[in-house]
């Protein structure tokens, strides 16, 4: 399976990205980075740094967007930062660092890259996208027929029926760049919708038995995977939302290869950009039985199995 990430590379995403070593059947052929407080370029580096401690020497990265298409950006969460952060640092102190780093890197932008890879492989290329939409949207804005070479496109973004995460309807992709969401939504007729409504029940807590055989395969990542959930932990209990963490990105990346794990309901999804109250609600119209619903929207999950594979895939068993 063909696959471009299109990702902000915060904390799931980056445990996203390690689960991709871990499963046979991916073929990751680009990161592509979205920035905001932290530069794309910098996003880009850091997936560089995840893909070179898996042992991944022949995907390249890619500077996404930084800023929404109309809005100005949001910080998005911090709550990972420290250990990310870290990896980093320790990461640039490595003395061939910044020769292994341009090893990484392409000349083309990420929107050339993603319909370049989709004209080469039409009808192939899943995209998997875990933060804002801008980069997606604007290279359906820059190569309208994008969207006629693109095979599937999973969203880990937007809410069916439970309240959002950064106000009472919106999840915060989809809020952090209403139009961009706008866009794709509307002009691709091949996208999967994996929603808070299934990713709060897809939960995890940190513990040294989950994650032996990571630890003893590489403590390195081991050590950035610990610090991810650890912290996001700590977050969800700050917030009051129990003491687990929530498999938001990597349970969208498990629909990509292993798509029985969600029940889906065919759906038009509009997205909401002028509303005072309702900016980035994603608002599903049941389509039925209708087979070619341009949206399918993820509503139940097999939780248990998700987790299961989940951990087999960061643990590269």
């Amino acid at each position: 399976m063909k696959l471009i990430f299109d990702t902000d590379m915060i904390g799931d995403d980056i445990l996203s990205l390690i689960c991709t070593a871990g499963i046979e059947d991916v073929e990751l052929l680009g990161v592509t980075c979205y920035g905001r407080r932290v530069p794309p370029a910098e996003r880009a580096e850091i997936a560089a740094m995840v893909l070179y401690e898996l042992g991944n020497t022949h995907t390249k990265v890619f500077s996404g967007a930084e800023k929404p298409i109309l809005r100005e950006p949001r910080i998005g969460c911090t709550g990972c930062d420290i250990p990310i952060f870290k990896f980093r640092d320790f990461m640039r102190e490595k003395e061939n660092w910044s020769s292994i780093h341009l090893s990484y890197l392409n000349s083309r932008t990420a929107a050339q890259f993603i319909f370049e890879t989709c004209e080469q492989y039409p009808g192939e290329i899943t995209l998997l996208c875990t933060g804002p939409l801008t980069t997606i949207a604007s290279a359906i804005l820059e190569f309208p027929r994008i969207t006629e070479s693109i095979k599937n496109i999973v969203i880990m973004g937007g809410t069916r029926r439970r309240q959002g995460n950064v106000s009472p309807v919106a999840e915060s992709n989809i809020f952090s760049d209403p139009e961009a969401a706008a866009i794709v939504f509307s002009r691709c007729n091949c996208i999967s919708m994996v929603g808070l409504d299934v990713t709060m029940k897809t939960l995890i807590e940190y513990s040294d038995d989950l994650f032996l055989d990571l630890a003893k395969q590489n403590p390195i990542i081991h050590e950035l995977v610990k610090g991810i959930i650890t912290s996001c932990q700590a977050m969800q209990v700050q917030r009051g939302r129990g003491t687990k963490m929530p498999l938001h990105d990597p349970l969208a990346l498990l629909v990509v290869v292993y798509p029985e794990l969600v029940k889906t309901r065919p759906c038009k999804v509009l997205i909401e950009t002028k509303g005072e109250f309702t900016t980035g609600m994603t608002v599903c119209i049941d389509q039925g039985a209708e087979k070619n619903a341009p949206v399918l929207v993820a509503e139940e999950v097999d939780s248990e199995k998700a987790v299961s594979l989940f951990l087999k895939a960061i643990n590269r068993k």
